[in-house]
């Protein structure tokens, strides 16, 4: 059994990955062969009948591979070694405040007919408000290419964190409202998914803490009416990872967790999560050519939009995604914090990321009931990871 941290700091102990095995069925079953170098090898690539093929798993539900992808050879050495360059990156600009965020966006150059990957690297503004005065450095800390993949450069974006499903039931799904108690703070929830045999709901942290040093175990979740007032409270937080900016939420003040994401006029069922491979194949491609993502946030409602920027890793401030977040170019807006981004199948959802921070801020826009701000991207933790991380199953329906 995996176990996680109450206080959502330590992050040694955790480092194992999930172990999943079973029988061949009809849907291939999945095997996971543990974490190297930040790349979470859910599924063993098979070679398929061209030596220059490699077969990955795409779409994961519970211990099945439900959905497999076809790549070159090449591009996947390839993006094995990006995931190298960008490790080196992170080392390189380690304590570096001028340094904002990494990631890794789509190059021009093909790898056996395929466009690759690259690191992007956001540097502070010069003239920043506040406290955070410094200049940027007149050269950039790092070279603009590292073992023959090009590192690019680009500034800081800022960075926040009629309403939408403000249910006042206990049956609590992904996409409703879900409220920090006694904090007057509220968010979306996340997606419910299965854990050591019991049901809970994801959900961020950043709703429930005083700062991001805070022991948030215990607080009490409750769900909100549309004029933010608490109606009954449903469980309470089990663990939280600030880092990664997310809770456990269980159902022991009487909450019910749905299988399915509510988007307002249509429930998804929640089947299971898109794996680091699908992720990758569809950066590479142009962004008409990439799938759309949804996001649902009881702000905003349903957004859709592209991944466009994977392993994003914000260098300041207390949430990094733990170097696996991944940025797209759904809307998001303030109150949209824990809310899911997923994509469909066959009416089907199967999670990209918890959702938790917003960015291309509209100056002076407003949306949703509250008139909150809002952005025009938007990133959080990889499903894919916090399933290998703490082994939580999103194949619920």
């Amino acid at each position: 059994m995996k176990s996680d941290n109450p206080q959502g700091q330590s992050e040694e102990s955790f480092s194992e990955s999930t172990k999943l095995s079973g029988g061949i069925s009809r849907r291939q079953t999945l095997r996971s062969v543990g974490t190297m170098s930040g790349i979470s090898l859910l599924g063993i690539p098979n070679i398929a009948d061209k030596d220059d093929s490699v077969k990955l798993p795409k779409l994961v539900s519970g211990d099945e591979v439900v959905e497999y992808i076809h790549v070159p050879r090449d591009w996947y050495e390839h993006i094995q070694h990006v995931e190298n360059v960008r490790q080196n990156v992170r080392k390189k600009v380690n304590g570096n405040r001028n340094v904002t965020s990494i990631s890794v966006v789509p190059s021009n150059k093909e790898y056996g007919g395929k466009k690759g990957l690259q690191i992007k690297v956001r540097l502070r503004p010069e003239n920043q408000k506040g406290d955070n005065k410094n200049k940027i450095l007149p050269e950039p800390p790092i070279p603009d290419h590292i073992d023959g993949i090009p590192v690019v450069f680009g500034e800081k974006s800022d960075r926040k964190q009629g309403c939408t499903n403000f249910d006042t039931s206990s049956n609590v799904a992904g996409g409703q409202v879900l409220a920090w108690t006694n904090g007057g703070r509220y968010g979306t929830a996340g997606a419910p998914f299965d854990y050591n045999g019991s049901r809970y709901m994801l959900h961020c942290a950043h709703v429930f803490w005083d700062d991001c040093n805070s022991n948030i175990a215990g607080r009490v979740a409750s769900v909100q009416d549309e004029n933010f007032n608490n109606v009954d409270d449903i469980g309470e937080v089990k663990f939280a990872n600030a880092l990664a900016d997310i809770t456990r939420i269980d159902d022991s003040r009487g909450g019910n967790f749905r299988d399915y994401i509510d988007e307002g006029s249509n429930n998804a069922p929640l089947m299971g999560h898109v794996t680091k491979y699908a992720l990758q194949n569809w950066v590479s491609e142009s962004a008409s050519q990439r799938p759309t993502v949804y996001q649902m946030g009881v702000t905003t409602g349903r957004t859709s939009g592209v991944v466009n920027e994977l392993d994003y890793d914000s260098t300041f401030g207390c949430v990094n995604h733990q170097e696996n977040g991944v940025r797209t170019t759904c809307r998001f807006g303030q109150g949209d914090s824990g809310g899911p981004t997923y994509y469909k199948t066959n009416g089907d959802a199967y999670l990209v990321s918890l959702t938790t921070h917003y960015h291309d801020v509209v100056i002076g826009g407003t949306i949703g009931c509250n008139d909150s701000s809002y952005g025009e991207e938007s990133s959080g933790t990889g499903a894919y990871y916090i399933n290998d991380r703490w082994g939580y199953d999103f194949n619920v329906a």
